[in-house]
């Protein structure tokens, strides 16, 4: 029902956009984004390195101090932004990563 109201279209659209905002500000903190060079095969989910930390240090950080949902995975934390995911849930998110 929703999904027919909002539409898959819509729904893509945020979900890409909200997952350039988290890369976006990912960077400005001095991460390094892992992501595909062609805009087309981009998705909504957002991996990351820390420039210092690990990755399991930064997953344990997030989610036991900041209760951010991330995960380990092919070397990179990474981000799954929704639909329904704020703007201020990802600055709120990123701000928590340790620099």
């Amino acid at each position: 029902a929703l999904l027919e109201r909002v539409g898959t279209d819509a729904i893509e659209a945020r979900v890409l956009a909200l997952s350039a905002l988290c890369r976006a500000e990912l960077r400005a903190r001095g991460m390094t984004t892992i992501e595909p060079h062609d805009s087309e095969t981009r998705s909504g989910i957002v991996a990351f390195r820390h420039p210092r930390l690990s990755n399991d240090t930064v997953e344990e950080t997030l989610t036991k101090n900041a209760h951010v949902v991330c995960a380990v995975r092919c070397g990179s934390v990474r981000f799954a932004p929704h639909a329904y995911t704020t703007e201020s849930e990802i600055r709120v998110a990123v701000a928590a990563i340790p620099r």
